[in-house]
Parts: structure tokens; sequence; C-alpha cells
């Protein structure tokens, strides 16, 4: 019995030794989990989309990572700051045979305003196509709770839009924004509310 608790002690002497002055257990601590994940195919490739916190702030950007694999070839990965990611999709906008990767964020809080972060595959790269803002006379209104889709080669924003601030309705507008996406350039297709 003693022999045993003296082995014990020793092992809790050695286990101190290598976690001192490490609070969260040095190198024993679990690797921050993904808060988003999802993969996608697209022909030979697999994409994989995930962002993970960089802090336990919840308000703190996290990092996005997008992952291009092909069998037999050098994976390529992209990383990003970014809100917390909602979904992602990866699709052919333009129809070109170079597939765009969109990741739709939303900021913690009550206004969840949202992004969207989209990058192009150009073999061997991925290259970033900015999203467009909204225009000055698209933001009267706006609130925030965007919500994006991606429908017959075409990318949907739409969100509410506050009429009047003093007024309380059941069923308030909403504005909603097309866009085609061709040769790296966005365009308005159509709007309305």
């Amino acid at each position: 019995m003693r022999k045993r608790s003296s082995i014990l002690l020793l092992l809790a002497i050695g286990l101190s030794i290598l976690t001192a002055g490490c609070p969260d257990m040095g190198m024993f601590r679990k690797k921050p989990e993904a808060s988003y994940s999802k993969d996608h195919a697209f022909g030979p490739y697999t994409i994989t989309v995930s962002a993970t916190a960089t802090a336990k702030d919840e308000t703190e950007p996290e990092e996005g990572k997008i992952t291009v694999a092909r069998k037999g070839e050098k994976t390529v990965s992209k990383t990003f700051e970014t809100d917390p990611i909602h979904t992602s999709w990866v699709t052919d906008l333009d129809s070109n045979d170079k597939f765009e990767v969109l990741a739709w964020s939303v900021s913690p809080g009550e206004e969840n305003y949202g992004a969207l972060h989209v990058y192009e595959w150009n073999e061997p790269e991925l290259r970033d196509q900015p999203f467009p803002d909204l225009t000055e006379a698209q933001k009267v209104g706006y609130r925030g709770n965007d919500d994006y889709s991606v429908e017959n080669n075409k990318v949907i924003r739409s969100f509410p839009v506050v009429v009047n601030e003093d007024e309380v309705t059941a069923q308030p507008q909403r504005r909603t924004l097309w866009y085609s996406y061709r040769e790296g350039e966005w365009k308005l297709e159509e709007e309305s509310e």
C-alpha cells in the first residue's frame, strides 16, 4: 500500500512539474474546436470551409479557413478574419469552370449584420472577390438581419427595412437584391422592396 501511494505521489509531482505555470494545462490544452466546418465537392476537388474562434470572447473575430484539396495535388489554404460563419456554398456563378466559394458570416449581437466572403478558384490559388457593399440609397432603413442565398447562378441578399422608427409593424418590408457575377465583376441585376 505504501509503495502504491509513493508511486501516485511521484506521478502527481511529475504532472505538476510538466504543467507548472500553465493554468490551462500547457501542452495538454485542447485545440479550439471549429465553430463551423463544412465539406463541399466540385468536380475532382474537395473544399472545406471552416471557422475557429481565436479568443474566448465571443465578440472577437474568428479565423475563417478555406482548404482546397485534389487527390495527388498540393492542398491550398486561404485564411481570413470573419464573424461566425452561418453557412457556405461552392458554385460556379459565371459558368467558367472555376468555382467560387461563398461563406456567409453573421455578427454577434441583436442586429445580426451579415457579410459574404467570396473567393474564386484560379488554380493554384483562391482569389478574393469582394461582395458589393450597400449603396447609400440601399442603406436607408437598413438595420442588419441579412439573409443570403444562392439560386440560379445569382446571389440574393435580403433584409428587413425599417420604414418608420415610431411604428412597429407585424410584417416589416424587405429589400431584396439579386447579383450576378461575370469575369470577376459583380452586377446588381434586380432590386425590390
